[in-house]
């Protein structure tokens, strides 16, 4: 339904319906109620004030030879790089997790069991997800919980998203905390008949949306509160390099930290090796620590990270080479 000409329009509505969504000027000004010439002022407008950036990619040469280099030294069933601007990070992510969005739905199939781990980028993706024409059994997350509502990372909304996009038949989320304080307070939470019979669901899925990150004070679950600085000396001096959903692994691909470890609700190492296809979006600061170790350890198949990534995984991979 169109809008009345005095309601409200922000410019990054507007931009978004234009540069994001496709349309066209004069279908923009049918929807929001304003006339096709302001539409197109304000489109000036956005760009103007910064709300929109607009930048060319003229290294396709170098996308490519990138691609090339990463498929030809890791075992992928699918890689996409999405240039970015080098000086807009969060822009540079957003448009990352977007194509991640539409990459990730070429390998989800009829009957799929889809997992998720949480973090910004899964939940772009899921905002960006297209509705698919098959149906999957089954989206559930594969971790535990974050207890901070004001997080944008929050899992309740991303699973019900993602459900709706992929035509679950099922749909579920983990109650849990992702982290508690004892190994004998995750024994006697996973003692729960209820939460075993969700985390083995979560086990039996084929399909992993995964999440990566650090192993020292840049990981999420440092700074929410969840692990300390003794927990991260501890990893660090057992020589985590990286986690994926949440379990640190070291250069060789082994689980670490087995105190910290056996803290942490949620699906294995074990477990997502074992998964037919695990799905991961790299963007934002430089994980090619981590990422360089999950690929050479064969943790993920399908992977879409912006240029900025891949530029430092390359330079990762030459230093590896030389040693």
């Amino acid at each position: 339904m169109a809008r009345t000409p005095n309601d409200s329009v922000s410019l990054s509505e507007i931009a978004k319906l234009y540069y994001e969504d496709g349309l066209t000027q004069e279908e923009i000004a049918r929807r929001v109620g304003l006339s096709r010439p302001l539409i197109s002022r304000k489109l000036v407008e956005a760009r103007e004030l910064g709300v929109v950036k607009i930048f060319i990619n003229s290294e396709v040469d170098h996308i490519v030879e990138m691609e090339r280099r990463i498929r030809s030294a890791f075992a992928l069933k699918g890689l996409k790089i999405e240039p970015v601007p080098g000086d807009d990070p969060k822009l540079g992510a957003r448009l990352a997790a977007k194509c991640a969005a539409g990459y990730f739905a070429e390998f989800i199939e009829e009957g799929d069991r889809v997992a998720t781990a949480w973090g910004r980028a899964l939940n772009t993706v899921a905002d960006c997800f297209p509705q698919l024409d098959c149906s999957v059994d089954l989206v559930m997350q594969c971790v535990g919980n974050i207890d901070n509502i004001n997080s944008s990372i929050g899992m309740d909304g991303m699973i019900t998203k993602l459900s709706r996009r992929l035509n679950a038949r099922e749909a579920f989320t983990f109650s849990w905390p992702i982290v508690v304080s004892s190994p004998i307070i995750a024994n006697t939470i996973l003692f729960d008949e209820r939460v075993r019979a969700l985390l083995e669901s979560a086990k039996s899925c084929n399909k992993l949306m995964a999440s990566l990150s650090f192993a020292d004070r840049k990981d999420c679950l440092y700074n929410l509160g969840y692990l300390t600085s003794r927990d991260i000396d501890g990893l660090e001096a057992a020589g985590a390099v990286g986690n994926i959903c949440h379990r640190f692994y070291d250069r060789e691909g082994r689980s670490v930290a087995p105190e910290v470890d056996s803290r942490i609700i949620g699906i294995s190492l074990e477990d997502i090796r074992r998964m037919d296809c695990v799905m991961a979006c790299v963007a934002g600061p430089d994980k090619s620590l981590p990422l360089y170790y999950a690929l050479k350890n064969q943790f993920i198949d399908v992977l879409v990270l912006d240029s900025f990534n891949a530029e430092a995984l390359v330079r990762r991979m030459d230093e590896e080479a030389a040693r």
